[in-house]
């Protein structure tokens, strides 16, 4: 429904719609993550950010072995990269294989952890950061604000003063992170394996969670 979606912000006056279908780097046909340049702006939505949270600095390690909860899972997290290949999330390779399409120094192996939740299934976590340095790399200069206690309290102060009710709606989209295809030339350096020891290498072709 990209498309879709496009032209109904288009008609709204949506100050960001080109970013879903328009250019060669888009939702519809994959974005940067962001490591070789820039992510672009949108002021018209977003202050620009000033500061950015310093993230830990490790020695640079490309091909990550797996954490403790991730290796208690592998069986669990082979089948849970075997549905996203289904979906078109994620695809199997070879480290070989991987560095002869993306380049020997554009595929980086994060290490996985894995979260159990209370249903037993586990949420994979792709660590971006430690070792792989990718997350390091990559700043998003628009601001994201969360509204807190401050704005709260103004709100209950307006609706006071203007004796009209204020509401919100809240929605949740499921697995949202998983839902923002990726450009084909970034997949290597989203690279990661359900057991460290597998010769199995799993490329996201998506966002990653961690």
């Amino acid at each position: 429904f990209l498309h879709l979606l496009a032209e109904s912000l288009k008609k709204l006056g949506g100050p960001d719609w080109e970013i879903l279908v328009q250019g060669e780097e888009c939702f519809a046909k994959g974005v940067p993550v962001g490591m070789e340049q820039e992510l672009p702006r949108t002021p018209q939505v977003f202050r620009k950010r000033e500061k950015f949270r310093q993230l830990d600095i490790t020695e640079f390690q490309p091909d990550m072995k797996n954490y403790s909860t991730a290796e208690m899972s592998s069986e669990q997290l082979e089948d849970h990269f075997r549905k996203d290949e289904q979906m078109g999330r994620m695809i199997p390779t070879t480290l070989a294989e991987a560095k002869q399409e993306f380049g020997e120094g554009a595929v980086l192996v994060a290490a996985m952890g894995a979260i159990q939740k209370p249903d037993n299934t586990i949420r994979p976590l792709h660590d971006g950061t430690h070792g792989i340095n990718l997350n390091n790399k990559i700043r998003i200069l628009d601001r994201l604000e969360v509204p807190g206690p401050e704005e709260v309290i103004e709100l209950v102060a307006m609706a006071a003063e203007s004796k009209e009710s204020a509401f919100c709606l809240s929605a949740d989209i499921a697995q949202a992170h998983r839902c923002v295809l990726v450009r084909k030339k970034d997949w290597g350096r989203l690279a990661c394996r359900a057991s460290t020891d597998s010769r199995t290498l799993w490329l996201n072709c998506v966002g990653t969670f961690g």
